[in-house]
């Protein structure tokens, strides 16, 4: 290791394998090349969320900006997520058997934090603090939370479904670990608020 003070580069600067860069107080992250460890991430915030990125041989192609993002990842791929605690629980004692965290926007603190023994989402974009907070698989094993837009405070809370779009403060909201529906749209405050498993709603 070296221990400089400034580094100014007129041309290119490449990460190898297993390569990193960290600053001094371990908030910045680049990892590059085919690695051992997490690839091909960006990470900015505090240590937990970049030793969870790093730590973790399938959590590769993240973009991670705030403090304990992505913290429990593991086969998270493919994620933007930018707030403190966004996707915070996505990948929870996941194996090859509960791999799917992918695909997925995440801009808000909360916002697709996850809940239950093995959160997963794929394809959602959750925008605004604690938007799909509580998001998790119907039976905590079989992936349902995918492919939903949940723009606003607290959108699409307890969200379990797929192919729904809430935009609202509070829009489908939810009751806790129940909200099972597929297909809805929910435009306006509260709008589909206590939905339970109704599919197919406008």
């Amino acid at each position: 290791s070296i221990d400089v003070s400034d580094i100014r580069a007129s041309g290119n600067i490449t990460f190898t394998k297993n390569s990193s860069v960290y600053n001094n107080s371990n908030r910045i992250l680049l990892t590059g090349g085919l690695t051992s460890s997490g690839d091909a991430n960006i990470a900015i915030g505090s240590h937990n969320t970049l030793s969870s990125l790093v730590g973790e041989s399938n959590n590769i192609e993240n973009i991670a900006t705030g403090t304990d993002v992505l913290q429990q990842a593991v086969n998270a791929q493919y994620n933007i997520c930018i707030g403190k605690g966004a996707m915070y629980n996505m990948g929870k004692n996941s194996s090859e058997t509960y791999d799917d965290v992918r695909y997925n926007i995440a801009i808000g603190g909360g916002a697709l934090k996850g809940a239950g023994t093995h959160p997963q989402a794929e394809g959602n974009i959750a925008i605004g603090y604690g938007s799909m907070i509580n998001a998790t698989s119907a039976d905590d094993s079989t992936l349902t939370a995918e492919f939903n837009v949940c723009v606003g405070y607290t959108a699409g809370t307890h969200l379990k479904g797929e192919n729904n779009v809430y935009i609202g403060k509070a829009t489908g909201f939810g009751g806790a670990g129940s909200n099972l529906g597929d297909n809805n749209v929910g435009v306006g405050s509260s709008a589909l608020g206590t939905i339970q498993g109704g599919d197919d709603n406008v």
